[in-house]
């Protein structure tokens, strides 16, 4: 983390809203030790917030791997970001082939076969094919 009380630059970045240093500190705590999740998944938090996707995907899926041995992630956290960070990137990769954005969904429970949001991903995966509609939440009046 190696920040002022326990809270690392990139993570201050990422808490005030300004995602490009974030990307900056994280990337600079990554070079200091590769081997850390924290900074891979901080870095990740940011590109998100930047919509680059690809990256906050890539990203995750280092901290993902490392976090298996080092076991100090947020585990909900992490799962929401890879998801959403998943669905932003298949939502662009359908733009050109709605084959690859809907084989990028499905990589999360490759990713994360306990994962919370397998049923999502999969739907979302029949959704960019438009396989599966998208449905209206309406309320039931009492």
């Amino acid at each position: 983390m190696g920040g002022i009380y326990g809270i690392s630059k990139a993570a201050k970045a990422n808490e005030a809203g300004d995602y490009d240093a974030a990307v900056v500190e994280a990337t600079r705590a990554i070079a200091l030790d590769a081997e850390d999740p924290e900074p891979w998944s901080e870095r990740a938090f940011a590109q998100a917030h930047l919509s680059r996707y690809d990256e906050a995907v890539a990203d995750l899926e280092r901290a993902i791997d490392l976090d298996a041995t080092a076991g100090v992630l947020d585990t909900d956290a992490t799962d929401d970001l890879f998801f959403s960070s998943l669905l932003g990137a298949a939502r662009a990769d359908a733009k050109g082939s709605v084959e690859v954005g809907a084989r990028r969904l499905l990589r999360y429970a490759e990713r994360l076969p306990e994962g919370k949001h397998l049923k999502e991903a999969r739907d979302w995966a029949l959704r960019v094919r438009g396989d599966l509609k998208q449905t209206e939440y309406i309320k039931q009046r009492d």
